[in-house]
């Protein structure tokens, strides 16, 4: 039988001709077999696409190829008869984030087919080229985006109107999709009803309750030193129960309101890999610091003289090293969460909703992620303070010293670790902004993970020839990395050991210095650049990040 018309009439059976090419409204013969072909009864297997009926004809992409223009043209309705049954399939096949994705797709290639047929675009390049396979794989459901806008072939012309028909074919698509994919929308953020909402997480947990600062006692007119020493303990370790309280019911309403609900409630919105990200152990330091929280509770009912804090934090130094694992993560939490909230929609509804509980006191869910890594560098500070107002010769004052220096050491591993993450990311985002030959031309990019980074300033770096050309260089413990831009990305320029670099100060042009190596560039021939920074500001930081570099590497050699 013949093809339908576009958004026209349905398709005559037999040896009948297709129906007419008007642009109206997705037809409900196109409407009824796409539901039926992605939604096979029983165990049937789902009726095949027309571009899988095409390809298995044996002689079928030189048919493509050789064609007229009228039976091309016939073959391109088709073709886009099949991409708006695959743009219903994928949505009925994807969760509500993946359909929202989806849709924005489609309606980038409604644009991009409108402004073809302002411009004159005709039928698909994928016909027109030396191998149908092309073609074929054009019609599946994940290359529609690329069928669309890839209609720029000069010959043959279709008929007029066809890439009109094309786009408003796609665009009533989305107008009956829409309604499917609104109320998936809808039902979500339904769900983000404070009625409805699982607070079951939040209220099953053992939150404590919080506790009101107790006033400092004002002091009698002739304090004795170890008078007021004790007056401002008080207020120490009333402080110390206070913020611990505090931060163990931040915990648990990360815990409680946003990490268990989007692992099962809300598991739609973000992928497993995503929710790992955002909260990483979270639910540990939730349970250590309860742990903390309910030690140091026991220790206020006792006199003051018998009160033993520091032996509650040695008692759980061995399980703070869960800080460290968060610690390390705390970069890339925070760029997902902006990321999230960015490009995902539903979860930024979701993380929206959640910060308007009164519980959540105004806080925005990056707020509380962050709290354990505050949390953990705050201890060396409260330690300090109640060892200093704690008596010497009292049990207790031995075992504060001994857990203020394991905190401390907690807290600089915590340190190190987010460091050396932070490293990795930043030496990841450089090497990504490179462009790479091969290993025999830029090896030393792929790795980049072994050194050390220190600095990066975009400058004008001239050479002998006094050719001067804007560039990005990265300073390294080991070399100075000097990118020239092609495009978006970089191109590596040349690379200069710090071990053989001298800083040459005489130079003639303003916010500039010179550096001088002992040897010349294969690539370039060069021995020398001048590098010339945007103020003296930026200048005078990376000389001195350059020339401490230089001083290490003398007194090492």
């Amino acid at each position: 039988g013949g093809g339908g018309g576009v958004g026209g009439g349905g398709g005559g059976g037999g040896g009948g001709g297709g129906g007419g090419g008007g642009s109206g409204p997705l037809s409900p013969r196109l409407y009824a077999s796409a539901r039926s072909e992605r939604r096979p009864q029983g165990d049937a297997p789902p009726r095949p696409s027309y571009a899988e009926r095409v390809e298995s004809l044996p002689d079928g992409p030189t048919r493509m190829r050789t064609m007229s223009v009228e039976a091309r043209n016939k073959l391109l309705t088709r073709c886009l008869d099949s991409l708006a049954s695959n743009l219903l399939a994928e949505l009925s096949s994807s969760s509500p984030f993946e359909s929202a994705q989806v849709v924005a797709k489609f309606k980038k290639d409604c644009a991009a087919a409108k402004k073809l047929c302002k411009s004159g675009g005709c039928a698909s390049a994928e016909f027109e080229g030396e191998s149908g396979a092309g073609a074929t794989e054009a019609l599946s459901p994940r290359s529609a985006s690329h069928t669309v806008t890839s209609t720029m072939c000069s010959k043959p012309t279709p008929k007029p109107g066809i890439m009109e028909s094309a786009a408003d074919l796609m665009e009533s698509a989305l107008a009956m999709s829409s309604s499917s994919s609104s109320s998936s929308s809808s039902s979500l953020v339904a769900r983000f009803d404070p009625h409805e909402y699982p607070l079951y997480h939040y209220e099953s947990l053992p939150i404590p309750a919080p506790r009101k600062p107790v006033p400092l006692a004002t002091g009698a007119a002739k304090e004795t030193r170890l008078e007021k020493d004790l007056r401002m303990r008080t207020k120490v370790v009333d402080e110390l129960l206070v913020t611990e309280t505090d931060y163990v019911r931040d915990v648990g309403l990360l815990v409680g309101l946003y990490y268990r609900p989007l692992r099962e409630e809300y598991k739609d919105v973000l992928s497993s890999y995503d929710t790992g990200c955002l909260f990483k152990n979270i639910e540990v330091l939730f349970e250590l610091n309860l742990k903390i929280l309910v030690k140091l509770q026991s220790q206020v009912s006792k006199s003051d003289r018998e009160q033993a804090f520091g032996s509650v934090f040695l008692s759980v130094m061995d399980e703070m090293h869960a800080y460290n694992i968060y610690a390390a993560n705390q970069i890339a939490a925070s760029e997902t969460f902006a990321k999230l909230m960015k490009e995902n929609q539903f979860f930024a509804d979701f993380a929206r909703h959640v910060s308007e509980m009164e519980v959540c006191r105004g806080l925005d869910m990056h707020s509380f992620l962050i709290k354990p890594f505050q949390r953990i560098c705050k201890y060396p500070l409260l330690l300090k303070e109640l060892c200093k107002v704690t008596p010497r010769d009292w049990p207790d004052y031995p075992e504060l010293e001994k857990a203020m220096v394991q905190i401390d050491k907690c807290v600089k591993g915590a340190n190190e670790a987010k460091r050396v993450t932070d490293d990795l990311l930043k030496i990841g985002e450089i090497q990504n902004r490179f462009i790479l030959k091969g290993m025999s031309e830029d090896g030393e990019l792929a790795f980049l993970h072994k050194h050390k980074y220190v600095d990066e300033a975009s400058v004008k770096v001239s050479d002998s020839k006094n050719s001067m050309k804007r560039m990005l260089i990265f300073l390294f413990t080991d070399f100075l990395l000097i990118g020239l831009p092609k495009g978006k990305k970089l191109l590596k320029y040349d690379i200069m050991p710090t071990a053989s670099m001298i800083i040459w100060e005489e130079v003639s042009r303003e916010h500039s210095f010179a550096v001088v190596r002992n040897s010349t560039c294969e690539r370039t021939g060069e021995s020398k650049y001048v590098l010339t920074f945007k103020d003296e500001a930026d200048k005078e930081r990376i000389k001195e990040v350059l020339t401490n570099i230089l001083a290490e590497k003398v007194a090492s050699s």
